[in-house]
């Protein structure tokens, strides 16, 4: 079974690469603690890049250089594309070849790459 692509608040497919602008935390948030919920809640209304896409479907974003607090996994339905690159920057291609790197160790993909 393949699953689904991740689709953002307009219904429109995200893929790895693409610049992203949080638009609501999700509610999976209640109970965590204050340094998460800080972060989730400082990175709504900024872009990021999405530098890997779980298998569940869930984003990851790098949200360190922006508003300092690291990485974030987020639901795609919490987002909204803004911009999808022609070609992939060089500092975007490392982070893309150490992931297939990583995912050829493991034996197992643990993120859906696109070419």
């Amino acid at each position: 079974m393949i699953p689904a692509p991740p689709l953002d608040a307009n219904g429109r497919e995200v893929r790895l690469g693409d610049w992203v602008r949080v638009i609501q935390a999700p509610l999976s948030i209640i109970g965590m603690p204050t340094e998460s919920l800080d972060a989730f809640s400082r990175a709504v209304g900024h872009t990021f890049q999405v530098e890997s896409i779980q298998l569940n479907g869930d984003l990851e974003l790098d949200t360190g250089k922006k508003i300092g607090c690291g990485w974030i996994w987020l639901e795609a339905c919490c987002c909204v594309v803004t911009r999808r690159p022609a070609r992939h920057s060089r500092h975007f291609q490392v982070i893309l070849d150490q992931t297939l790197e990583h995912d050829k160790k493991r034996g197992r993909p643990e993120y859906r790459v696109q070419p």
